[in-house]
């Protein structure tokens, strides 16, 4: 099972020596609680968003870590999604109405994609050409770009295909530090990174 955890935004115009702190910090948490569910977890990721693949496959535990992350300081989305080699239109467009066309027949719909890398296409392109072939393949489908019953949401990044199939809303904010302290560690002046964000805690 594949997660694509969004950055929260503040993180990502933070400056580049900031942002790295921050996102290596995130992945340690990630991995810190999600390892006792599964202790292959993988979590990886560069500028905005970091991937979070489970090895472990039985349901229970990936709603557990799913409703981990989105407990999580840092990660203002959760998103479930399928993970393909970006092979051309027709084949996004072909694993769109594999995934989404049972949820959209006899629904309104619209497609979303956002696109980062160098690609002969835009990301309007592809939402046109997904839409078509949706709306022909799908009786009883209309597409509605302002009020969908489902949104078919994609990203390309590179040369791979992201198809979302679930996304939830995170905490936000900035990931915390976890160091592995005792109370006495907490409150003597300068020591550990816990204790000197315990000032930032009352900013909302």
């Amino acid at each position: 099972m594949l997660f694509v955890v969004k950055l929260f935004p503040e993180i990502t115009i933070k400056s580049r020596p900031v942002r790295k702190r921050l996102v290596k910090q995130l992945r340690e948490n990630i991995r810190a609680l999600i390892r006792p569910l599964d202790p292959a977890v993988r979590a990886y990721g560069g500028w905005d968003c970091i991937e979070v693949e489970l090895q472990e496959a039985a349901a229970p535990v990936i709603e557990q870590a799913e409703q981990r992350l989105l407990c999580m300081p840092g990660i203002a989305n959760v998103q479930r999604v399928h993970k393909f080699p970006l092979l051309g239109m027709d084949d996004i467009a072909a694993r769109c109405a594999h995934h989404f066309g049972a949820a959209i027949a006899g629904k309104r719909f619209a497609v979303r994609c956002k696109r980062s890398g160098q690609h002969d296409f835009r990301s309007v392109d592809v939402e046109r050409h997904v839409g078509s072939v949706l709306l022909n393949a799908v009786p009883g489908s209309s597409v509605s770009l302002d009020h969908p019953d489902v949104t078919v949401l994609m990203e390309i990044r590179d040369q791979f295909l992201f198809i979302v199939a679930q996304q939830q809303k995170g905490l936000g904010g900035f990931p915390l530090p976890t160091p592995l302290v005792t109370p006495q560690q907490n409150v003597q002046p300068g020591g550990e990174p816990g204790c000197r964000a315990f000032p930032h805690l009352g900013r909302v």
